[in-house]
């Protein structure tokens, strides 16, 4: 059809089609990865140095000892909430665009991506709600949601595009 005509006139060979696909999904998802590794280490590192952005991260009850909240007030403003749940959905979203240009380009299944979609959708807008009400361990749960996600995105995307173009 019109398809292979067009690749007929060397434009794109379907060689090279399978290549960019290739390496489109593993240079999105290395993307991917790269970010939530980043993410862990700094959720490590506060944990560590028990520096926690909301009091209610802190399990010991104490105080958050970095960033925001009102001189004395021991706790975070609800601007000070909103700004870092906006800055948090920034960052995963950037990552789960990553995982669904992956899981797209590499042929998936578009129920599959429905369903994944929909799925990191709802855990990131309970992640914002939980997040704004200092709801834990709900914010986290649903944080991991949309992390595992992800990475079930990126792990299909992966799979799917060396079973379709290696074998």
């Amino acid at each position: 059809g019109i398809f292979n005509s067009w690749l007929s006139k060397g434009r794109m060979s379907i060689n090279t089609l399978n290549v960019y696909a290739v390496q489109n999904v593993i240079f999105l998802i290395l993307t991917a990865i790269r970010l939530l590794v980043l993410a862990a280490l700094t959720g490590f590192a506060r944990v560590k140095t028990k520096q926690f952005h909301a009091p209610e991260d802190n399990r010991n009850g104490g105080e958050a000892s970095s960033f925001g909240g009102a001189e004395g007030s021991g706790g975070m403003t609800l601007p000070d909430r909103v700004m870092r749940a906006h800055y948090n959905a920034i960052e995963n979203d950037l990552v789960w665009f990553l995982s669904y240009s992956a899981l797209g380009a590499s042929g998936a299944n578009v129920w599959l991506i429905i369903v994944c979609n929909t799925v990191y959708t709802v855990c990131r807008i309970g992640h914002v709600v939980c997040y704004l009400k200092a709801i834990q361990p709900f914010r986290a749960l649903c944080f991991l949601g949309g992390v595992l996600t992800c990475a079930f995105m990126m792990l299909y995307a992966f799979v799917q595009v060396f079973f379709t173009y290696v074998f």
